[in-house]
């Protein structure tokens, strides 16, 4: 082999991983597909712009503890009538103008603003948790999209290989017929049962199309967006792995769901909203200062002269409190541990309804695996049978109604095997949710 030739060879070999990997990223994997969407999906990101509304919210809480700058200025022009001492009244015009710079500070208010900046920290945090939850929502929805895909596609190859069988028989029992060999009804049964298996591929298909169409949705993909899904091969030992406990799942859920720490920081927000409402019982103390100064130009003096001598300033203490104000105040209170004791209730309630979805899933987890070994076992026995029937069939030892009969009877009992399957896979994927556990296939 010459210079040149290993030369092409080695960049051949080179460029040979580069279009494999090329031509892997173009297929969505469940992963994948997840991550994309966590990108993507629009309720995502409006739950991203709420979070800055609110962390814009903490930042003037914070910023409200220091003092205020105004500035102010006024331009006065008046017109009046003047006594000139002659018994006669002379119009007279005059200008004025006072500028004004001030500042106040709230020094005491029954810890109010403490508690203001407290439960926007608290705001903060809720809004991080309901970004959470909108990812673990579009995570649920992509993974029962894509199992929904997975199992409409071995619906559409499963009915396929009926067609093709159907066509195969179809076309030998033409021959047959034309032959002399069956009747006409005989021949008339296969081009029935080839319709029907027809008939059954278009329903398949379609129902494919409509599945990668609502994957596509969930992704937020464009109309001219084609996505070519990663079809992995599954074992059965996959499918009835064994199982946590129900304790140990719901435990773990209760130690990282989103919903468990919102309603949690829900009764700490209700409890400084509490606190707040109790600052009215205390007086407010706040502190001002100002300087201004203003010419008139009834004044005779220069302008900087008028500027100078009318320069002042002022510093002041205020004291405030509401000796009765219609029980505001106490009422407010009243609301607020009203208000604390039902976030209480509803962290209770949310606990309770974690609970019941995890069991829920638990207990769909354990009747579809039961399901899915009984399939199998109808599976398997209905290939045995429909084997031994089309080979009785060729050399016919049995009748084409017997025939047509057992094969029905085998791609029901696959298509019940397929259903049990996929069913047991995204329960058992909803069960990894809840336990923390990256959601892969």
């Amino acid at each position: 082999m010459n210079m040149s030739k290993q030369k092409i060879l080695v960049l051949l070999f080179g460029i040979l991983p580069i279009v494999a990997f090329a031509q892997t990223e173009k297929q969505w994997t469940l992963r994948n597909a997840i991550d994309y969407a966590l990108e993507n999906n629009i309720k995502v990101k409006k739950a991203v712009v709420d979070k800055n509304v609110t962390n814009e919210n903490y930042v003037q809480a914070r910023a409200s503890r220091f003092p205020n700058l105004t500035f102010g200025a006024s331009e006065t022009f008046s017109h009046y009538m003047q006594n000139d001492g002659n018994g006669d009244y002379d119009s007279k015009q005059s200008f004025s103008e006072q500028y004004r710079l001030s500042s106040s500070v709230t020094l005491f208010e029954g810890f109010k603003l403490q508690n203001t900046i407290k439960q926007q920290e608290l705001s903060l945090q809720s809004s991080d948790l309901a970004i959470e939850e909108a990812k673990h929502n579009i995570e649920i929805a992509i993974t029962e999209s894509y199992l929904q895909i997975l199992y409409a596609k071995d619906n559409v190859t499963t009915s396929e290989l009926s067609v093709e069988t159907s066509k195969s028989q179809l076309d030998q029992a033409e021959k047959k017929y034309k032959a002399g060999s069956i009747s006409e009804n005989e021949y008339a049964k296969f081009k029935l049962q080839y319709a029907n298996d027809a008939y059954r591929l278009v329903s398949a298909q379609n129902s494919l199309s409509n599945r990668i169409l609502e994957f596509k949705q969930l992704l937020e993909l464009g109309i001219e967006d084609n996505p070519e899904l990663y079809f992995p091969e599954i074992p059965d030992d996959e499918v009835i792995a064994l199982l946590p406990s129900k304790e140990e799942v719901f435990n773990t859920a209760m130690g990282w769901m989103p919903q468990i720490k919102s309603s949690e920081t829900a009764i700490k927000s209700a409890e400084y909203d509490l606190q707040k409402s109790k600052s009215g019982l205390y007086p407010s103390l706040s502190m001002s200062a100002g300087i201004s100064t203003g010419r008139s130009s009834l004044d005779k003096e220069k302008y900087f002269d008028q500027m100078n001598h009318n320069f002042s300033q002022n510093i002041g203490i205020s004291l405030n409190y509401n000796i009765f104000n219609h029980k505001e105040v106490r009422t407010s209170i009243e609301k607020s541990k009203y208000a604390i004791e039902t976030a209480k209730l509803n962290a209770q309630q949310t606990e309770k309804d974690l609970l019941k979805t995890v069991e829920e899933i638990y207990l769909d987890v354990v009747s579809s695996q039961n399901r899915f070994k009984a399939a199998k076992e109808a599976y398997d026995a209905a290939e045995i049978s429909y084997n031994l029937m089309q080979s009785k069939f060729k050399i016919g030892m049995t009748n084409m109604y017997d025939y047509i009969q057992e094969k029905n009877n085998f791609l029901d009992a696959q298509r019940d095997f397929l259903q049990a399957k996929y069913e047991t896979l995204l329960n058992q994927k909803l069960l990894d949710f809840y336990q923390n556990k990256p959601i892969e296939l």
